[in-house]
């Protein structure tokens, strides 16, 4: 299949697939012709009506393009006839042989199978029928008692054998997470991870007005994307974890779930039953009730990004055990990693926000804190009074740092200082002044470190203590959108897009469309869960964000046009050829 013809033939079924959203059902029914084990990718979608109203509805609510429908769309393609949009539609990829091209199948629902051939005009072969479309050639048949299957290579509609049995089963290896996925998902794909980044490019690629890029998107299926071991990658605790996920995956499904009021995406994984994240992710038998959110000791303040970390969770502490080193060595880990990992066995709730600047250019990071709920959080502080006394007069290239920690009643203060030049973020991350300082103090069973001298947010720190102190997870909308979220969480983090709005959306939109803006956004949200040797990572994405996106896309209209000539591109023929209509 040429580049324009693949992606002009199953672009609109993929859009329409990947993004709508359906009532909550069980596994999309197509599932079941595909085999669960078999070295396949698989998208599926189901009751193809509802999504298709689902869809004109949201791109309604974020404010996006006109939508007439998949049924006149398909029309228009020539390819309606005899399909049953009631039905569900999967797009299966085929990894690669040795001298081939990978291959993709598309099944379809069908009401009528004889009116779909007669439609695009299919001429009776043996083991398919051949019908054109576009200046291509497709191949198609039945598959099962009310689906078609359409590719362009004979081979692949021949030597396909649709599997007999619950589409229950592809889900079955993720366990309760697996289970709860695809009863709320609208779209569910599944795939080998290593194939999973080649997958998400497809789908981009054929959502958006671009073409697909054939020769890369073949070049992605065939890369091992494993890293060797003994790299960079492997003197990090981050780093070391990366390559546990890429070696230790077995089966990753993306599960998409869309309504008026927010997108969810959410990837799981599961992983070798020996390894260490299967380890990790399987809870001891007296793991206990979930520890409450730790951004629920962290005061309230507009914020731009806030982070909470059960760091008692029994994946976190399996994680710590298994990836640091025996006596947690400096010749392996970072100095700044080696001071949380040795937190972590009395630690038991971690949390970092950052907190709203007053502009732009008093740095993105200059009113932080970071909070740790333990037993004895003072050993925390010693701990990073001891990191900052080790920077004192280190050597950074022909200079050294300059660092003081200060005890003082109340709350302790520190500075470090940089060679001149040797850091050049560090004013647009923390501010002009040519110092890193904070404070760092405990409070309530709570230690808190600040990288800020602002007076109002350390008064709140003081204030943490009383009983009915204002907390941020109290706050709306953020207490609204965590709600979103699966719950026990292993990690929770939520981005304020109004801070980010107010602070830049008149730098890149234009006065015009910043105005335009509501004065309150929902925040994106984002969690970790672990249970029974599966790992999922949510996102929410509110629609009033999505609606806020589009704005800034569409920037101010009062600004001049372009002087820049576009030459248009040139369109793929849409529907069968004139002669086949």
């Amino acid at each position: 299949m040429t580049h324009t013809s693949y992606a002009s033939f199953i672009r609109p079924v993929l859009v329409a697939a990947m993004l709508t959203s359906a009532a909550p059902a069980a596994a999309p029914r197509v599932l079941s012709l595909i085999p669960s084990d078999g070295p396949y990718a698989a998208i599926a979608v189901d009751h193809l009506d509802l999504a298709d109203a689902r869809l004109k509805t949201l791109l309604t609510a974020v404010g996006g393009p006109g939508y007439a429908g998949l049924d006149p769309l398909l029309r228009t393609m020539g390819v309606r006839d005899g399909i049953d949009l009631t039905g569900s539609a999967a797009l299966v990829l085929l990894p690669a042989g040795a001298n081939e091209d990978a291959a993709a199948l598309i099944i379809l629902p069908t009401s009528d199978p004889e009116e779909f051939f007669a439609g695009v005009h299919a001429r009776e072969q043996e083991g398919a029928r051949a019908f054109d479309y576009a200046g291509s050639t497709y191949f198609t048949r039945t598959m099962g008692h009310s689906y078609i299957a359409l590719s362009d290579r004979r081979d692949v509609i021949e030597s396909f054998v649709p599997a007999d049995g619950p589409a229950e089963r592809h889900v079955a290896a993720f366990g309760p997470i697996g289970a709860r996925l695809v009863d709320t998902a609208d779209l569910v794909a599944i795939a080998d991870p290593a194939r999973a980044a080649a997958l998400l490019n497809t789908l981009m690629s054929l959502a958006n007005d671009g073409e697909l890029d054939q020769r890369a998107f073949q070049e992605a299926l065939r890369r091992d994307e494993a890293a060797p071991a003994g790299t960079i990658l492997d003197a990090t605790f981050l780093g070391r974890l990366m390559s546990l996920v890429r070696a230790e995956s077995r089966r990753a499904l993306l599960a998409i779930s869309l309504d008026p009021a927010a997108l969810r995406l959410e990837i799981a994984s599961t992983f070798t039953p020996d390894g260490v994240l299967a380890r990790a992710s399987n809870p001891p038998k007296d793991a206990g009730a979930p520890a409450a959110s730790p951004l629920a000791h962290m005061p309230a303040a507009p914020y731009l990004v806030a982070v909470g970390i059960d760091s008692a969770h029994h994946a976190v502490r399996a994680l710590a055990d298994e990836l640091a080193p025996p006596g947690r060595s400096t010749r392996v880990l970072a100095q700044s990693e080696l001071m949380v990992l040795n937190s972590i066995p009395s630690t038991e709730a971690l949390a970092i926000v950052v907190y709203e600047p007053t502009s732009v250019m008093f740095g993105s990071l200059a009113r932080t804190i970071v909070s740790w709920r333990a037993p004895a959080p003072e050993e925390g502080v010693r701990a990073f009074r001891a990191w900052v006394e080790s920077l004192d007069q280190r050597p950074i290239g022909n200079a050294v740092v300059t660092a003081r920690y200060q005890p003082a009643p109340g709350m302790d203060a520190w500075t470090i200082t940089p060679p001149a030049g040797a850091m050049p973020m560090l004013p647009m991350l923390l501010g002009p002044a040519p110092d890193v300082q904070g404070t760092v103090t405990t409070q309530d069973g709570r230690a808190y470190l600040t990288w800020t001298r602002d007076a109002k947010l350390l008064e709140s720190i003081a204030a943490m203590a009383a009983p009915d102190h204002a907390t941020l997870d109290r706050q709306e909308p953020l207490a609204r959108t965590s709600r979103r979220l699966p719950s026990p969480r292993v990690v929770e983090a939520y981005f304020d897009g109004s801070s980010a709005v107010k602070q830049l959306a008149p730098m890149l939109a234009g006065a015009h469309a910043a105005a335009a803006l509501p004065e309150q956004l929902s925040p994106v949200a984002a969690a970790i869960t672990v249970e029974d040797g599966t790992a999922c990572l949510t996102l929410v994405a509110p629609a009033d964000v999505l609606k806020a996106l589009n704005v800034l896309g569409a920037g101010d209209p009062d600004r001049e046009p372009s002087t820049t000539k576009q030459q248009p591109r040139p369109r793929p023929r849409r529907g069968p050829p004139r002669e086949m209509r």
